[in-house]
């Protein structure tokens, strides 16, 4: 792997997930100077996983200074909310299904829909209602339904225009 062009390495990256992105960065020194610590791979980075936020920077000129820094922080942030989300919707759960089980699955999905576009909060919201959707009664999705339409009506993900 160390051995392909700096090009090809960091074009392979761009394809990896946040989670497989850092064990690629791990692999090995060369690979991880000339893709991990390279803000050009960063800002590309950013503009394919988070459009609208690098649109958001570029379009009021600001300077992304460590876009490394920004591209963590805005995953950071996503799989916080994600996590939050879950973790209010498992309390009306079977005790018999673990957290962990359905956060992963969760978090799968997420990383589907990540790879392919921006993902907003309401995506978010509908791919975890998906989820719960098959570990609860039907009572307990109306619920739900009710408390992911009150957090999406509080808190939006992205409010750039």
């Amino acid at each position: 792997m160390q051995d392909l062009p700096k090009d090809l390495q960091r074009k392979l990256a761009l394809e990896l997930s946040a989670p497989d992105l850092i064990n690629f960065c791990l692999l090995n020194k060369t690979i991880n100077k000339n893709v991990c610590e390279s803000q050009d791979f960063w800002r590309q980075k950013l503009s394919i996983d988070y459009p609208k936020l690098f649109f958001y920077y570029q379009k009021n000129k600001i300077v992304l200074i460590n876009p490394k820094n920004t591209y963590i922080r805005k995953f950071t942030e996503v799989s916080r909310k994600i996590e939050e989300v879950s973790k209010k919707l498992y309390k009306n759960v079977d005790k018999d299904i673990t957290y962990d089980k359905i956060y992963n699955e969760i978090y799968v999905i997420y990383e589907k829909v990540l790879k392919k576009q921006d993902i907003s909060y309401e995506k978010i919201m509908l791919l975890i209602y998906n989820v719960f959707s098959t570990y609860l009664t039907e009572t307990d999705l109306h619920l739900i339904n009710k408390l992911i339409i009150d957090l999406i009506n509080k808190d939006k993900l992205y409010d750039y225009k």
